[in-house]
């Protein structure tokens, strides 16, 4: 499993978040976040993804790619939304079991900090989310079909 992965499965398995299952938006703007914010001494060498600006605000397509990866590895769990074109997604067991493994091996402060991402991601509606991250990143906004 790459950095980047670990970071994608640590993220959305964070403890203490209201929702088990998590969609795209919020996935892709919680590690936007830890990108652009997280302290360079927290951060695990090779963890954080590279975004652009898409459709959505921040967007790092290789998010995909590892989401289908992890998921293909019985590591994450996902289910369709009735009526979208996207899914949501939760650790599995086995994904639960490698959770603990990746969370002794980052730093303890990276671990709370992308669970503190989550929380905050999850707590906000789609709307609020995308005007917090444009108003702060109006640079990754510049392609997006998302009107306040």
């Amino acid at each position: 499993m790459t950095a980047k992965q670990e970071s994608l499965l640590l993220y959305i398995g964070a403890p203490g978040s209201t929702r088990e299952f998590i969609d795209p938006i919020r996935i892709m703007k919680g590690l936007f976040l830890f990108a652009q914010e997280a302290p360079q001494s927290v951060r695990r060498v090779g963890g954080a993804y590279d975004f652009e600006p898409f459709h959505y605000g921040p967007c790092a397509f290789e998010i995909y790619d590892d989401l289908t990866k992890l998921e293909s590895a019985g590591l994450l769990t996902s289910r369709q939304v009735p009526g979208r074109s996207w899914k949501q997604y939760a650790v599995s067991a086995t994904g639960r079991r490698q959770l603990t493994a990746v969370a002794r091996a980052w730093n303890p402060r990276a671990v709370e900090y992308l669970a503190a991402l989550r929380r905050w991601c999850t707590s906000l509606s789609f709307s609020a989310l995308l005007t917090s991250i444009y108003k702060k990143y109006p640079q990754y906004a510049v392609y997006s079909v998302f009107r306040r």
